[in-house]
């Protein structure tokens, strides 16, 4: 995980965020008044992360947050998950990641201010038509079609098919079919339901969970007979929803015409129209005028060019590329802010090749926001170290000599194969993972973890850790030799199998170090940093 700080335009206030490894936001933090006041709030929830007495959970029966403070004050807020279980596995999550970090990366970005136009005052009343009456005079839903307008509105009619809840106007099908899902969701709760009573004529509104206003009733007689209709409508909304159930998108297979060479002879980007589809493409050729990257086809030209201004915006940043390998032959694709793909490079032989290419785009791209007038995201990226307590560190010390039981050493390999080997222990519930030698014998292994998550940032820390050579420690016991390794922190994070000598020790560290920036390339692991070897093998 790393830090994201954010500036809202010069002079304007700071804010930060933590974000996953995918760049999704994980928690935010609140405005900041000046940079200083902002990096020291990160100072401070760095060191709140690993305590989870700084955790508080909160959920208002539909969506599940966490909140972490320190002294008091509240540093950062979760976003909404969808039960009390997910939020339990980001803290771990969090919890883990901080107890293996040495140092945090904070990339600080300077957004563009944004001018708005004042909001106007609209009254919602204007946008509901109460003349409207049933067509099929049946109980429930109803859509309905203003022929003279083109909009589209919704009721809901009583047993005997009257109206009584109506639906705004929209100008289309699919965004009317949308509110209807959304008060068929809020429906069947009686808190979303309010009454007010205007010159002496109470009606009711139904309210989304944001609080905003979704459909409106009819008046009645009286507050009672308001009631009375809410009460029906609470127990039978919530039967329509397999009726308005969401329709599925057909997901969109990425099509790039990587077989079409560069026509133009120039550097930079090129466009064009596929005859056959009639979509509108673009090409990003290099300093030889060949095509380096790829974009999807586009219904229309416009939407092409916004295209052209997203790679631009996206490519400056190098977290937005990811370099794969597919039959010995390396490319690249990079994507946006949401982790969508918007462009893909032509094929390389050697990773070596694609990172210079993606260095060579990041260095263009500030040259083409100007010619396609994009504003850039500026950044900065720095790195803040975790200061550990002397107090921290002998626990972190004590807490390496527990039980080797919880390692599962008698547990043998059932791959076969090199490389890391997953399992769950059907004793304790708890999840493992071994890597094997080259002969498939399991060589290192991990203690129990509670979740897979949490195992599989447990192998992440290893590969991290696991390059460096002052990570390791060799220990004796009972004539056997066995290794260690620590995170940054000194905790513990795997040990080895027992050798018979510090010699095989030595060596299996020197393997084991050799194999990793491979195993940390195929699992997309950023190494912060490649030791030498310094070791001797011995015959």
């Amino acid at each position: 995980m790393k830090f994201q700080m954010f500036q809202a335009g010069q002079g304007g206030q700071f804010n930060f965020q933590l974000v996953s490894e995918n760049n999704d936001p994980v928690l935010v933090s609140a405005d900041f008044a000046n940079r200083d006041d902002c990096v020291n709030a990160i100072r401070t929830l760095i060191e709140s992360l690993r305590d989870e007495a700084n955790y508080t959970k909160s959920d208002d029966g539909e969506t599940f947050k966490f909140q972490i403070s320190n002294g008091g004050r509240t540093l950062v807020e979760s976003g909404p998950y969808e039960s009390a279980e997910e939020v339990n596995e980001a803290i771990r999550t969090i919890q883990d990641d901080a107890s293996t970090n040495e140092e945090f990366n904070v990339e600080f970005i300077t957004r563009r201010r944004v001018t708005k136009a004042p909001p106007r005052d609209i009254d919602i009343a204007t946008l509901y038509d109460f003349t409207l009456t049933s067509q099929s005079s049946q109980p429930g839903f109803e859509r309905i079609k203003d022929e003279n307008t083109n909009l589209y509105y919704f009721i809901y009619n009583d047993e005997i098919g009257s109206p009584i809840v109506f639906g705004r106007s929209f100008p289309t099908a699919s965004r009317r079919d949308g509110r209807i899902r959304t008060v068929i969701k809020s429906g069947g709760k009686a808190n979303k339901y309010e009454i007010i009573t205007t010159e002496g004529n109470p009606y009711f509104i139904i309210k989304a969970s944001n609080g905003q206003e979704i459909a409106r009733s009819k008046p009645f007689g009286s507050v009672q007979e308001a009631q009375q209709v809410i009460d029906k409508m609470v127990l039978e909304v919530p039967t329509y929803a397999e009726r308005f159930v969401k329709p599925s998108k057909p997901k969109k297979v990425n099509q790039y015409i990587l077989t079409r060479p560069s026509t133009s002879g120039d550097v930079g980007f090129e466009s064009f129209r596929n005859e056959d589809n009639k979509e509108y493409y673009f090409h990003l050729n290099d300093e030889d005028a060949k095509a380096l990257l790829y974009s999807e086809g586009y219904s229309s030209s416009r939407g092409r060019n916004n295209g052209i201004k997203s790679v631009i915006r996206n490519g400056v940043i190098r977290d937005r590329y990811e370099i794969k390998e597919d039959e010995a032959q390396y490319y690249f694709i990079l994507r946006a802010g949401n982790r969508q793909e918007i462009a893909r490079s032509r094929n390389f032989s050697s990773k070596n090749e694609a990172e210079n290419a993606i260095t060579w785009l990041i260095g263009r791209f500030p040259i083409y926001a100007k010619e396609y007038s994009v504003t850039l995201q500026q950044t900065e990226t720095f790195t803040l170290d975790v200061e550990r307590a002397a107090e921290e560190a002998a626990a972190s010390e004590a807490k390496s000599a527990r039980d080797i039981d919880s390692y599962n050493l008698d547990r043998a390999s059932t791959s076969g194969k090199t490389g890391f080997e997953s399992f769950k222990n059907e004793d304790d519930g708890e999840h493992y993972f071994h890597y094997n030698d080259d002969a498939g014998n399991a060589m290192w292994y991990s203690e129990g973890y509670t979740a897979l998550r949490s195992r599989d940032n447990g192998i992440r820390s290893v590969i991290k850790n696991g390059v460096l050579k002052e990570r390791y420690e060799i220990k004796e016991e009972g004539g056997q030799y066995y290794v260690v390794l620590r995170a940054g922190n000194r905790q513990e994070i795997a040990r080895s199998r027992n050798f018979g000598s510090r010699e095989e020790a030595e060596k299996s560290i020197i393997w084991f170090r050799s194999r990793l920036p491979g195993v940390a390339a195929e699992q997309g692991v950023e190494l912060d940093k490649q030791d030498e070897l310094k070791f001797e093998e011995r015959a």
